[in-house]
């Protein structure tokens, strides 16, 4: 819930919001013993199997619970009409019921940014954030990770240029993540248990442009680089795995005259570069996939359109998870190729 107003001063428009906050999350599984060995098709592989219920009662296996109270309050101020700053303050706090443990957590965090005008149509901005985000989980010893806290820096600038046609952003960033829940390496096929990384650098760029050169015709482009860096942990405990870049473009184009009128057609890539697993000698390809669109306007309040996903059905992984030394630990395959059609109406 939150109240928010604003009043004038110097001429310019300044807000001000409050607010609280309730989370409550809660996790239960529980397991039967079961020591029988079934066999199976291996052509049934992906159907969903229970164990037999009568073998053995059940019994919690984890059970997570959390609640998060949290009051904030965030002021837009406006000085002239090329500047404008914005601030916040905010207080969580934290109780976790573990299985085994039980966490009680607060935390201050603070938001300040500004952004002023280069030009008449480029602007630029600085801003620092603090986090404070609970993690569910409990470490080898029974105790519960705790919560994950924060520090960012973004600075960047923002605009367009040739008269309007190409709009543009870039942004280089740095954060320092602290309490880094990650998957025990220690874990076995069974084990759900996490480790922390005392704190884990993040820092990189991001560009994104979209350039309109002819009527009816938009390219965007994307790029990102990412670096991530353990400062304060255990070597064998390791951070999640990132590609060092990522990239994609995509173009499009709508019809403007004639019997086709309307028509619009596109298609491009997205690139994941190589992701490195901080293991010696593992290492997850890089891969690209190819995406298509293609929209027809039925009538002027009716619209069909398709969506080719992933159009050469590459095998690839998607997400590697939390990886401890299991290729396969928690890892996510991407669609293989997909296509969405889609009617829209208006009334």
């Amino acid at each position: 819930v939150q109240l928010s107003g604003h009043f004038t001063l110097w001429g310019q428009r300044q807000d001000v919001v409050i607010g609280a906050a309730y989370n409550e999350a809660s996790f239960l599984r529980e397991r039967s013993p079961f020591g029988d060995v079934i066999i199976f098709n291996i052509a049934d592989v992906n159907v969903p199997r229970v164990g037999p219920t009568t073998f053995a009662d059940f019994s919690v296996a984890n059970q997570d619970d959390s609640t998060l109270y949290s009051v904030f309050a965030e002021m837009a101020i406006r000085p002239t009409d090329w500047l404008s700053i914005v601030g916040g303050i905010r207080y969580d706090d934290l109780e976790v019921i573990e299985l085994f443990d039980e966490l009680v957590e607060d935390d201050l965090t603070v938001r300040i940014g500004a952004t002023t005008q280069v030009s008449e149509s480029v602007s630029a901005y600085i801003s620092y954030a603090e986090s404070f985000e609970p993690q569910l989980g409990l470490t080898r010893n029974l105790q519960s990770v705790g919560p994950e806290t924060t520090g960012s820096v973004e600075i960047g600038v923002r605009g367009n240029v040739l008269e309007g046609t190409l709009q543009f952003s870039l942004s280089a960033f740095r954060s320092l993540r602290r309490n880094v829940a990650v998957a025990d390496p220690e874990n076995t096929p069974d084990d759900f248990f996490f480790a922390t990384i005392g704190e884990q650098r993040n820092q990189g760029i991001e560009i994104t442009a979209d350039w309109k050169p002819l009527e009816g015709n938009n390219i965007n482009k994307n790029y990102g680089f990412l670096d991530v860096e353990v400062l304060e942990g255990d070597d064998d405990i390791t951070p999640l795995v990132f590609p060092d870049n990522t990239a994609s473009a995509f173009v499009t184009y709508e019809v403007q005259n004639g019997a086709l009128r309307g028509v619009t057609v596109g298609g491009g890539p997205r690139y994941v570069g190589q992701r490195d697993s901080f293991v010696d000698g593992i290492s997850f390809d890089d891969f690209v996939i190819w995406d298509f669109v293609a929209s027809y306007p039925v009538r002027e309040d009716i619209e069909l359109s398709v969506n080719i996903l992933n159009a050469t059905d590459k095998l690839y992984l998607e997400s590697a998870g939390r990886f401890n030394g299991r290729l396969t630990g928690l890892s996510q395959f991407g669609a293989p190729r997909t296509a969405i059609f889609t009617l829209r109406a208006t009334f």
